[in-house]
């Protein structure tokens, strides 16, 4: 799957299931509204007080996994940063774009971008079962 794929994937199926790890290691995850820039970096909203937040500030890397409608999905393993200042308020506009209704800039929201360094391609369909693994470091 290519970069470009993936955002189209992305933004045909705007819900993803985000999953972080806590202190200890007990997973947490979570269905998002997803959105995605052209370089495939992937967004969302979150309460500032969600316990993804906390969780990504103690640990970066994070799963995704995006679609499973007609039995074909994408995961996606990355490095997750909550963003403030202008980084926040440039990315906020993309979510905005993509979701006219975005908690973005709304001050007890906070925007989360995931930059992917592994996506897989899964058709599960038995006409046309695959799996793809791409690296994209």
């Amino acid at each position: 799957m290519t970069r470009a794929e993936f955002v189209e994937f992305v933004r045909a199926a705007k819900l993803g299931v985000v999953a972080t790890v806590d202190a200890e290691g007990r997973p947490e995850a979570a269905l998002v509204d997803l959105a995605v820039t052209d370089h495939g970096e992937v967004l969302f909203d979150t309460k500032a007080a969600a316990r993804k937040v906390v969780n990504i500030d103690g640990n970066q890397r994070v799963a995704l996994v995006v679609g499973w409608a007609d039995r074909v999905s994408v995961q996606a393993e990355g490095d997750a940063e909550v963003l403030s200042g202008a980084e926040r308020e440039k990315y906020a506009r993309i979510h905005q774009e993509q979701f006219p209704k975005s908690r973005a800039f709304r001050e007890d929201f906070t925007l989360v971008k995931l930059v992917p360094t592994w996506l897989r391609y899964h058709d599960a369909r038995p006409e046309s079962f695959s799996i793809v693994e791409t690296p994209l470091v």
